[in-house]
């Protein structure tokens, strides 16, 4: 079930695809990537709040995998919880996680929100040594152009 899951979810069929994979967790309840790409279907279909639960349970089964908390962040950023957005992004950014320049991408997009434009720089920039594509072009076009509007990145679901 867990396959036919992940080929939905990649054919943007969510519906179907969660039908997969609440079958696939049925069969077994600790199956981290079901629970993971379900979690995933959830923030798409803008359940952030029971998208965060499944999340959470990913983060237990498997704490090492840090693109869980990116994802947890980004949750925390569609649901205007910068504060607990940010505390996740920062730990990520403090243990150099696999995810830093998203980590650190998503973190400058919280303080652009928050009009702290010398923050949202700093971590772009950082991005841009990081060779991460949308990090460089809010650089670009935020910090040195000056432009007024920004557009924001959409996590892509990893394992």
């Amino acid at each position: 079930h867990y396959y036919l899951g992940v080929i939905d979810y990649m054919l943007y069929n969510n519906r179907e695809s969660m039908f997969h994979l609440n079958r696939a967790i049925q069969i077994n309840p600790d199956y981290m990537e079901a629970i993971y790409l379900k979690a995933a279907n959830l923030a798409e279909m803008g359940k952030h709040e029971d998208s965060m639960e499944a999340f959470a349970k990913c983060d237990k089964l498997r704490p090492e995998f840090s693109i869980t908390k990116l994802n947890m962040a980004v949750n925390y950023i569609e649901m205007k919880d910068y504060f607990n957005a940010e505390t996740l992004l920062t730990q990520l950014i403090n243990t150099d996680a696999d995810c830093l320049a998203e980590a650190l991408y998503y973190r400058g997009w919280i303080y652009y929100a928050q009009r702290q434009m010398s923050k949202a720089c700093e971590d772009w920039f950082a991005t841009t040594k990081l060779g991460h594509f949308e990090g460089t072009n809010s650089y670009t076009e935020v910090c040195e152009n000056k432009s007024k509007t920004k557009r924001k990145q959409h996590t892509i679901v990893a394992f």
